[in-house]
């Protein structure tokens, strides 16, 4: 049987903007909720400062300078592995 993952990416916040991580100003219960009972991944390392490339590299598994996707704006390749959609 397969896992059930919930992948959850957010934009635009540092990593203490959540009350899971230690934030304090804004109130985050329902990803406080989700960090509680999933994982929380506290040392992980951004492939790329700009979004697609990052959320593509999160996506297909490969580095920016594999996959192409250098800046916003930029599509993924037609021919990219479809990881997103189910294949091993």
């Amino acid at each position: 049987m397969g896992r059930n993952i919930l992948f959850i990416t957010t934009d635009q916040q540092r990593y203490d903007a959540l009350g899971c991580n230690g934030g304090t100003i804004a109130r985050t219960p329902v990803v406080d909720a989700l960090a509680a009972s999933g994982v929380n991944y506290r040392r992980a390392y951004n492939q790329n400062t700009v979004c697609m490339p990052a959320r593509s590299t999160m996506l297909i598994g490969q580095y920016v300078r594999t996959h192409g996707v250098f800046a916003n704006g930029v599509p993924l390749p037609a021919d990219a592995p479809q990881r997103c959609r189910g294949a091993p």
